[in-house]
């Protein structure tokens, strides 16, 4: 750092103990021992670590800490902040304060990073309440830059397991932060362990030799050793053989002395200049089937319904990804390649008659949503979609309009089956989807259906936590959650975060997003239909929802 050079700040927001070198007292003295001025915000204050036994837990009550929180956002000097740190949290409605302060830090200052370490448990379990996990795990990894997690609790935020190096890989790239560090990390030899760092395109494990029984606060310190690393300007590799070492040679002179808790104060010069050797291990990158290409074999499209016609999301194989919206789905077909692989949400193959559940499509697919089974609408028989094609010219029309075609769906479905609002208003796309098909051969098996929450089920591995939407405005919690899942699998975050083009919703864009990661995967021969194998229409037009 050059004569009069000051580093930013990074804000701290983690456990208190007056006695010990954990939460924030690990985290704030390494970060300040290695240039960083600290602003420390603790979340609960403690004696000591619960591990050495009960004592008083002091927590700020939630209306206070929220209030602390938001002064710290409006403060002048909030631009000031490079870096948030989160740990262990008091109680689960501190979540969302600590969420909201992120969000002002990166409004200030975009290049800022955040760093999540979920401190929810270990190999016994959760050690905090089951709120307090989903909380970290729904509104705070979505908005990370980093995250640090143990084995264990890589398992219970993704609900994937994490016995061996693959696995750990793969559960790591599924969570959603661009820089995942496992600790305890699953190792071959007996005897060792080790840090996984997990990158969009490296997987490297830090190994050294594993210590029984040792201190608390080792997270807390990798946490913060490694963000200021990254700070720093070292590379990720570098930023973990650095970070590691410095951890491992403090818990072995700890454990020399015979200490109960590392002794950070002692043996601050092995946090700058560690001299313990770990060994670094590339391990394979693991591809996921729906891992978006960064050059596809031919193109690939996603595309939602919006107030503008379509908005798609295109990637060809001599272009960047881009956003863009068509008046009509015949100008989207057109302004692609003849073999570019479709994916839209919107429904494709009508019945005749529809039985329990609408579409065989729609059923099935339900039963894997969990909460966000509602947003699969039920699409009647073709000639209540074709009931009323007219335009409709004024309010009152509309809902006429409606209750008639509610009258022909009910004539055609056993038992009888009404229509939904929000279907209705679909209809007049799937008309032109329906005809496009009919009128040119061969689109139907390149021009599929698929659904956003079926798509995002698929991609992530479960159904999403948060609603996209709740009173029909947007959920900026739902939204990070999908956000934070496209971003892992290859979207940049500045396109997902971008202003949406004229006449597509932000919402719009993110499904369009789902649907391009659908179209990627039926482009490999990964997709899978439901029903496999898909029904088809009187037209001849395949009835399936593609995941």
């Amino acid at each position: 750092m050059r004569k009069g050079d000051r580093r930013k700040a990074v804000i701290v927001v983690s456990s208190h103990v007056i006695r010990g070198s954990v939460g924030n007292r690990a985290a704030v003295f390494a970060l300040e021992s290695l240039g960083f001025p600290v602003w420390a915000v603790p979340t609960i204050v403690l004696p000591w670590h619960p591990g050495h036994g009960p004592s008083t837990r002091m927590v700020p009550p939630a209306n206070e800490f929220l209030a602390m929180m938001r002064d710290l956002a409006d403060s002048s000097w909030l631009g000031e902040v490079g870096a948030v740190l989160s740990g262990y949290l008091g109680q689960a409605d501190q979540a969302g304060a600590v969420a909201m302060l992120v969000k002002a830090v990166k409004a200030r200052n975009p290049d800022a990073l955040y760093a999540c370490d979920p401190v929810i448990g270990d190999t016994g379990g959760l050690y905090v309440a089951e709120a307090t996990a989903a909380a970290i795990r729904d509104h705070l990894l979505p908005l990370a830059d980093i995250a640090t997690p143990n084995r264990a609790e890589l398992s219970w935020l993704t609900g994937l397991a994490a016995d061996d190096l693959t696995a750990a890989t793969k559960a790591a790239r599924a969570v959603g932060p661009a820089t995942m560090l496992v600790t305890s990390a699953p190792v071959e030899s007996p005897g060792r362990t080790g840090s996984l760092l997990v990158s969009a395109n490296a997987a490297v494990l830090a190994e050294h030799r594993s210590v029984d029984r040792p201190p608390n606060g080792l997270g807390d310190l990798t946490g913060a050793l490694l963000l200021a690393r990254l700070l720093s300007g070292h590379s990720t590799r570098d930023a973990l053989r650095l970070a590691t070492a410095s951890v491992y040679e403090i818990l072995e002179r700890a454990m020399s002395r015979g200490a109960d808790e590392l002794m950070l104060e002692t043996d601050a010069t092995s946090l700058a200049t560690p001299g313990a050797e770990v060994i670094l291990r590339e391990h394979p990158v693991v591809e996921l089937d729906h891992h978006l290409p960064s050059r596809p074999r031919r193109a690939i499209a996603g595309v939602d319904g919006c107030k503008a016609g379509w908005v798609a999301a295109l990637l060809l194989p001599d272009g960047p990804l881009r956003i863009e919206t068509f008046a009509t789905m015949a100008e989207l077909v057109d302004a692609l390649p003849p073999d570019a692989t479709i994916a839209v949400d919107m429904p494709i193959g009508l019945p005749e008659t529809v039985g329990h559940g609408g579409r065989g499509p729609e059923a099935l697919v339900r039963r894997h949503l969990g909460e966000r089974q509602s947003s699969v609408f039920s699409i009647p028989s073709r000639s209540a979609v074709y009931a009323e094609c007219a335009p409709f010219t004024t309010l009152d029309a509309w809902y006429e309009a409606h209750r008639r075609a509610k009258v022909v769906a009910r004539n055609t479905s056993h038992p009888p089956r009404s229509i939904s609002i929000q279907a209705f208003g679909i209809f007049s796309k799937i008309r032109e989807i329906d005809g496009l098909l009919r009128e040119r051969t061969g689109l139907a098996e390149r021009l599929i259906e698929s659904h956003p929450e079926a798509a995002f089920w698929r991609l992530a591995g479960r159904a999403m936590r948060l609603p996209k939407k709740i009173g029909g405005r947007v959920n900026p919690a739902g939204m990070e959650e999908r956000k934070a899942l496209l971003a892992s699998l290859g979207i940049a975050r500045a396109m997902l975060d971008a202003k949406p083009p004229r006449g597509a919703g932000e919402d719009d864009v993110l499904d369009a997003c789902a649907m391009l990661m659908v179209a990627a995967r039926h482009a490999r021969g990964k997709a899978e239909p439901f029903p496999d194998p898909p029904a088809r229409d009187a037209f001849g037009l395949p009835v399936a929802i593609w995941t």
